[in-house]
């Protein structure tokens, strides 16, 4: 719980959990994949021909955006381009005159490189603009659900002036069961993982620990800490020799613009999927701020002692257009990306912006209520000067964030504007008495901001862990 607190004292619950879309459509083997893919295809065309004649759009050009990480889907590359390709042959025999359907494998290297020097994918997506003449770019999400592969598609223009604005969404389709085997005990895993990073990165003299999220979400669980600390303890002991003096320094978040640069760094990463019974771990040591990655992946039997997916229901659509949007923008807080406090602690968030904007933010509750956070009654203004870090709150705000029980997940939705859109919203939006807002805001929220005709949004997220 975080405790909003002024003049008075005004109670803040907000939980975090997952629940994937809805799925949609049938299909259980790989050689079947076209009878999922040709309703995929025939829904991201109907939706991109709404949105261009909305646009009073012309001739488009369409590109699928390759899979760069393995870390980032339950399946492997190859499996994965397999998708690609069929969604690529649907469009291509059911394309109108005006759309062009191009490949370009070599986007992905473009976009990850762009993205590593800026952390913004917006800017990534001009860069392609500028590079392929490609207007739209078509991104593929594969996920796991109750064991089974499922795979969706979202349409992003690359264009001025609607660069990063989402153009269609795919339902969610179901492509097959997911395999598993007995795994390898934590122990194990972590033991095996420890070797390869060591043998791979010999010069490691600080580490930085960053998250070991749940499937392709942010959220990290009691089982993500537990890992952590284990890889962290195991490196760190590994490298360790009492006759050199040799030891690494070990930082328990990842680092950030303002972080030492300094020979050795390295941040370790990672994500695990369910697999009913047994977790795909899939681990990154990278060499930071611009070096190689080295991956571990197995299938691991977790800890009886920690449960394997996120308490109670969430949706992932809540953080899924994050980063995508006109507007360069970043949250955190003092802790960094997934901070964790404690009763009676004090949170901070950092926002930063490209350029000014208005900033919309959001709480949701255990209970699926939901509150405006920001602005509110003590501070009505959303707007933010771009090219700089704000702290919110600070001297200049009459209010603190102050954490109380009970302890779990909480969640921060926030939406940076290009324009001043408060008039624009419905009206339970606008409420900054901190009342519940309506209900269903799980699955409209997002909606309600991305409908905004000729408004440039931009989502973030920030998941926050409350602790005894």
């Amino acid at each position: 719980m975080v405790t909003f607190c002024n003049f008075q004292r005004w109670s803040l619950v907000v939980a975090l959990c997952v629940n994937f879309s809805a799925l949609a459509g049938t299909g259980t083997r790989a050689d079947g994949i076209e009878a999922v893919i040709s309703p995929l295809a025939a829904e991201l065309l109907q939706k991109i021909t709404t949105w261009r004649t909305d646009r009073g759009a012309g001739q488009l050009r369409v590109a699928i955006f390759p899979t760069r990480k393995q870390s980032e889907i339950p399946v492997s590359l190859a499996i994965a381009q397999t998708y690609d390709e069929a969604l690529l042959g649907a469009l291509t025999s059911i394309r109108p005159k005006w759309l062009t359907i191009i490949g370009r494998r070599e986007l992905a290297s473009v976009i990850e490189s762009q993205q590593e020097r800026t952390g913004n994918f917006t800017d990534a997506l001009k860069i392609v603009a500028e590079n392929s003449s490609v207007g739209i770019l078509l991104i593929p999400i594969v996920r796991i659900d109750a064991g089974n592969t499922t795979l969706s598609y979202k349409a992003v223009s690359t264009v001025e002036p609607t660069v990063g604005e989402i153009v269609a969404k795919t339902m969610a389709r179901k492509i097959a069961p997911q395999s598993t085997s007995s795994g390898l005990a934590i122990e194990q895993a972590v033991a095996q993982a420890v070797e390869k990073f060591v043998d791979r990165a010999s010069d490691l003299k600080v580490l930085y620990l960053g998250p070991i999220s749940f499937e392709s979400t942010p959220l990290q669980t009691g089982l993500s800490r537990n890992m952590q600390h284990r890889m962290g303890e195991g490196l760190t002991d590994r490298f360790a020799n009492v006759l050199t003096g040799r030891k690494v320094i070990l930082h328990n978040q990842k680092p950030d613009k303002n972080s030492p640069k300094i020979d050795g760094t390295y941040v370790l990463t990672g994500t695990y999927w369910d697999l009913s019974g047994t977790i795909d771990l899939r681990l990154n040591l990278s060499q930071w701020p611009n070096g190689q990655t080295v991956s571990w992946s197995g299938q691991v039997r977790p800890p009886k002692a920690f449960t394997i997916r996120p308490p109670s229901n969430f949706p992932s659509v809540l953080f899924e257009n994050d980063g995508l949007g006109p507007v360069g923008f970043s949250l955190s807080s003092e802790r960094g990306g997934n901070p964790v406090y404690k009763f009676d602690e004090k949170i901070v968030l950092l926002l930063e912006t490209e350029q000014d904007a208005w900033i919309y933010c959001f709480y949701r509750q255990a209970n699926r209520e939901w509150f405006r956070l920001f602005p509110n009654g003590f501070h009505p203004d959303p707007l933010i000067a771009g090219n700089s870090r704000h702290r919110i709150p600070d001297d200049n705000y009459t209010f603190d964030f102050v954490v109380s029980g009970p302890s779990g997940i909480e969640f921060l939705k926030c939406f940076a504007a290009n324009e001043d859109i408060t008039h624009k919203l419905p009206e339970e939006l606008r409420n900054d008495a901190f009342e519940p807002l309506g209900p269903g805001l799980d699955h409209r929220l997002t909606s309600i901001f991305q409908k905004l005709r000729g408004v440039g949004v931009t989502e973030a997220s920030l998941v926050i862990t409350i602790e005894e």
